[in-house]
């Protein structure tokens, strides 16, 4: 398929159009719980060149909090936002795993964070850190 401009299928008034999303962006249309789950999740492993470890943990704890004392909520915009972040904007399994908690599947994405945790912790004592 052509990438020339054209008036249908590729306007060029279109073009140079980049959506980007922030973080808060989701988070802002999740409760409390959620929105801390998420926001570990996604920061985990780029803060200031930590492992992520006690960022994993934290999701955790907001994620199993959440899950003990949820209540109903419409999670459509958030997810409908998410799904507009490019797949490999992150690491592949913090991708899955927010995914799976905007999808309302808390307990699969809680086990997810606890394997996730789990390999880092590997990685970590490979590499001699705490």
């Amino acid at each position: 398929m052509s990438k020339e401009f054209d008036d249908v299928n590729n306007p060029s008034h279109y073009q140079g159009i980049v959506v980007t999303l922030r973080p808060v962006d989701i988070t802002r249309q999740l409760p409390g719980p959620l929105s801390n789950a998420v926001k570990y999740v996604w920061r985990a492993g780029q803060k200031d060149g930590t492992p992520g470890l006690k960022d994993l943990a934290k999701a955790m704890w907001y994620l199993q909090d959440w899950m003990e004392n949820s209540y109903p909520y419409d999670h459509l915009v958030a997810s409908s936002l998410w799904r507009l972040v490019p797949k490999n904007a992150l690491r592949g399994e913090k991708y899955m795993i927010i995914s799976y908690i905007l999808d309302g599947c808390f307990n699969v994405a809680y086990e997810c964070l606890k394997d996730l945790r789990g390999a880092w912790e590997e990685e970590s004592k490979d590499k001699g850190e705490q």
